[in-house]
């Protein structure tokens, strides 16, 4: 099988972590794969171009920006790469490549036009975004042949507010990569505290600040711990000076690219976002045999279940106690761990492509 691949970027993110290990897999199975790209407000990330370069995979760019003016350019590169590499399917990840494909793959010859596969990923509502990108994620879904969730909270949230109808749709969750499960030196974080690492980008709605108002309660309460962020993003100048203003032990370790060393360095793993899809990270952090404590958000209760302890979003006090409840029992703690860790097997790399390459025959078949 043929599977063109388009994303807005790769960068070092969730979505883009699954869109390169599908690209590889496939490979892997003895599909070919073109995979393409349509932004470019953040660098290629080379660790993960290289991994695609490794099983033969170059990546096209066509990103122009703004989309307002060059979008059409960028539609005519990905309408000229479907028609020299005749996919069976197009797989679109991320809004703006939602479109793009769409709108290319509609001006292929309708005898040769591919399956048209959109990934939604992340939660939205009706008040997210302005007039344009509502009007993108509608026509982009009008024009698509079946829909891919990584979660039931994103698919059950697709199919309330974007008329979805009787497209096929299929929830499939992220994979996590075989060397997560591997043991690693720990990061070397020089601190006598209990640590809590958190692994995300550094913006809205990862929920950060409250991870650092709960490092002040727990500190209040006489259990102060170190907190170390690994990520980057626009929200790190803020974080800082809270971190300063709260008096709170909050070391930031940028974007890193390999983020293991820091699950295996700590005590727990916390995820404190307002919206999520289904996060990598809470599956890579359970594949270590970490014991996670999170906010009960979009597809997080899909991938934790009862192996975390969740908690509302928003509330320091609350991640604060659960936080707190693992670090005053040992043997909880240790629990939560290993069910954490037999958790993470079930999202293989193996029932990750075999789903995806089900639903591509089920849709092309229609």
């Amino acid at each position: 099988m043929r599977v063109m691949i388009v994303i807005d970027q790769v960068y070092r993110a969730g979505s883009e972590r699954n869109a390169v290990s599908l690209a590889r897999a496939l490979v892997h199975r003895g599909h070919q794969v073109s995979f393409n790209v349509t932004r470019d407000l953040l660098p290629i990330d080379e660790a993960m171009e290289s991994e695609l370069f490794e099983v033969g995979i170059q990546i096209h760019r066509h990103h122009l920006e703004p989309v307002a003016r060059n979008g059409l350019r960028s539609v005519a590169g990905l309408r000229a790469e479907m028609i020299r590499f005749r996919p069976d399917v197009v797989q679109a990840f991320l809004a703006r490549s939602h479109l793009l494909a769409a709108l290319a793959a509609r001006g292929v010859r309708r005898r040769d036009r591919p399956t048209l596969v959109i990934s939604r990923r992340a939660q939205v509502s009706d008040d997210i975004g302005g007039v344009g990108e509502r009007f993108a994620r509608g026509t982009s879904l009008a024009l698509a042949d079946g829909i891919i969730a990584n979660s039931d909270a994103v698919l059950a949230e697709s199919v309330d507010l974007e008329r979805v109808g009787d497209r096929p749709r299929v929830v499939i969750p992220n994979m996590i990569e075989p060397r997560f499960f591997e043991t690693v030196r720990p990061a070397p974080i020089d601190s006598d505290l209990p640590v809590l690492v958190n692994v995300a980008n550094l913006r809205h709605p990862k929920g950060q600040e409250t991870l650092i108002r709960a490092a002040a309660v727990l500190r209040d309460e006489g259990r102060p711990v170190t907190v170390v962020l690994v990520g980057e993003g626009e929200l790190e100048s803020h974080l800082r000076a809270l971190a300063a203003e709260l008096e709170v032990d909050v070391r930031f370790a940028g974007a890193v690219a390999d983020v293991r060393p820091y699950l295996a360095r700590a005590e727990v793993y916390v995820h404190p976002s307002d919206a999520e899809g289904m996060p990598n990270a809470i599956l890579e952090a359970a594949a270590a045999g970490r014991p996670v404590v999170a906010t009960d958000v979009g597809g997080v209760r899909d991938a934790i279940g009862a192996a975390g302890r969740l908690v509302p979003p928003g509330r320091p006090d609350l991640l604060a106690k659960a936080v707190a409840g693992l670090l005053a029992d040992p043997s909880r703690h240790d629990a939560l761990g290993r069910a954490a860790h037999h958790r993470a097997l079930d999202f293989s790399e193996e029932a990750f492509v075999t789903a995806h390459l089900e639903f591509y025959d089920s849709v092309r078949r229609r």
